[in-house]
């Protein structure tokens, strides 16, 4: 994530564009913010054993809810750079750009479907159990 970041600031320091200049670029670093928060509070609250069960309970709704949300947030910022490639509404590169957008939305829909649906919940396994 810091790679990509780092490249995107040299890329438009370098062509001289302003940083942050755009909705999609707000959206990225707003993403980028919680996901770095999702992660830390991930690793300490799931990964480490010593985290006391009743604040991973506290944790994993809230946990859950942000992960959804964070992966919303990258639909819109992949739809919103989309959109800033976009020369003109009929042009032969914007069809392109859509037909690509719509299968973005399609994809980010049914991951979506499958997360909430709660027939594709994970059951726990007898290794589950035997490892808690």
């Amino acid at each position: 994530m810091s790679l990509g970041l780092s490249a995107v600031f040299r890329s438009n320091n370098s062509n001289n564009y302003e940083n942050f200049h755009s909705v999609h670029s707000w959206i990225g670093v707003i993403t980028c913010v919680i996901f770095a928060l999702q992660y830390l509070v991930g690793i300490f609250a799931f990964l480490f054993p010593k985290a006391p069960e009743a604040i991973r309970a506290l944790l994993l709704p809230i946990h859950q809810y942000i992960g959804q949300l964070m992966f919303m947030l990258i639909a819109a910022t992949v739809i919103s750079g989309l959109q800033n490639l976009m020369p003109s509404l009929f042009s032969e590169k914007s069809v392109i750009l859509i037909k690509i957008a719509i299968l973005v939305i399609s994809f980010f829909a049914v991951v979506l479907y499958l997360v909430t649906n709660p027939k594709f919940k994970r059951t726990e396994s007898p290794s589950d159990a035997i490892n808690s």
